[in-house]
C-alpha cells in the first residue's frame, strides 16, 4: 500500500490516513471479506517502532524507487502504482510477492 504523506503532522493523523488508505487498498484489491477482520484484529493496538532489520529498510527503499518508476516512466497513477508493487516478488519474501503473503496471513490452517 502506498499513500500521500503530505499534511500529516502528528501520530494519530498517520494512523488514521494509514487505516482509511488500507480499507481503501484492500477493497480495490478484491480483498474487502478480509478488511472487516483485520480490523478487529488491528486497529486497537497500532505500534509505532524503528526499523532495526536493514533488509526490511532495504526492501522499502526498494519499493520507493519502483513506486517512483511506476509513476514517473510508466505513468502509473496514484492508485495503480501500488497494485504493481503488490506483485512484485521481494528477496525478503523469498521472493514471493506482498499480495501473495499477505493472503497467506489470512489463512491459518486452511481457515481465515
Amino acid at each position: 500500500m502506498v499513500m500521500y504523506g503530505r499534511g500529516i503532522t502528528n501520530e494519530k493523523q498517520f494512523v488514521q490516513e494509514t487505516l482509511s488508505t488500507r480499507k481503501e487498498f484492500i477493497t480495490l484489491d478484491g480483498n474487502e471479506m478480509f478488511f472487516n477482520m483485520i480490523n478487529e484484529l488491528e486497529d486497537k493496538n497500532v505500534l509505532l517502532s524503528k526499523m532495526t532489520d536493514r533488509r526490511v529498510t532495504g526492501s522499502i527503499n526498494n519499493l520507493i524507487f519502483q513506486t517512483k518508476f511506476h509513476l514517473l516512466h510508466d505513468r502509473k497513477s496514484s492508485l495503480e502504482a501500488p497494485f504493481r508493487l503488490n506483485e512484485s516478488s521481494m528477496s525478503y519474501l523469498s521472493y514471493k510477492s506482498p499480495k501473495d503473503e499477505f493472503l497467506k496471513l489470512l489463512f491459518v490452517d486452511g481457515k481465515a
